[in-house]
């Protein structure tokens, strides 16, 4: 019956883990089992290190975005922003992984929101400035 329950396991492994198990003919099944566990966890954590790259890059597109549109309410404005060292620190704080995404998202929509009003604001002091001159 041990020698069963090696192979099952082995039959088990080869469909879950394809090409990666060769050599567990002759191990206990606990042992193989517990060999079985660890490349599911190193498999899992290659998982997740790719899915947070995958994570880190679209969020630097969203972000690099949400920038542009940062400056093009500037430029409307008739405001300057640096906008390369802006670049720079959003990868920055993304690369760092320092920042929660969402936090950063919503803090970017604040900075829109109040260029937005800063150059309402700007728009109504020239229309003022053009009104006593003319």
């Amino acid at each position: 019956m041990p020698h069963y329950e090696t192979w099952l396991a082995l039959h088990y492994a080869n469909v879950m883990a394809q090409d990666h198990v060769t050599y567990y003919e002759s191990i206990p099944l606990d042992e193989f089992q517990s060999r079985l566990q660890e490349l599911q966890k190193e498999k899992a954590k290659v998982e997740v290190e790719r899915l947070d790259q995958l994570k880190a890059s679209r969020m630097k597109e969203i972000a690099l975005k949400r920038q542009t549109e940062l400056e093009e309410i500037f430029s409307h404005a008739h405001s300057e922003i640096d906008s390369e060292a802006a670049q720079e620190k959003i990868m920055a704080l993304i690369d760092s992984r320092n920042v929660d995404p969402s936090e950063l998202l919503a803090d970017m929509d604040n900075q829109k929101i109040k260029a937005k009003e800063e150059a309402l604001s700007r728009k109504k002091i020239l229309d003022k400035v053009e009104k006593w001159m003319f």
